[in-house]
């Protein structure tokens, strides 16, 4: 299990609304303006929620501008 405070690749897809793990994926493609920040822990990658709520702010002022 990840340590408290990190979410799973299920729990972060729930959290942003998005039904597909490959899209997640596509969301940590360093060559995106605004790249999904993960965190590994042994061989599991977890996901902050800071983290997700920034990534959703970022997106959403690259769609405004």
């Amino acid at each position: 299990p990840l340590p408290d405070g990190l979410l799973t690749v299920e729990q972060a897809c729930r959290y942003l609304g998005i039904a597909s793990r490959n899209t997640l994926f596509r969301f940590r493609d360093p060559n995106r303006p605004n790249q999904l920040v993960t965190t590994r822990i042994g061989g599991r990658i977890g996901f902050r929620r800071s983290d997700l709520e920034q990534f959703i702010e970022m997106e959403q002022a690259l769609k405004s501008a």
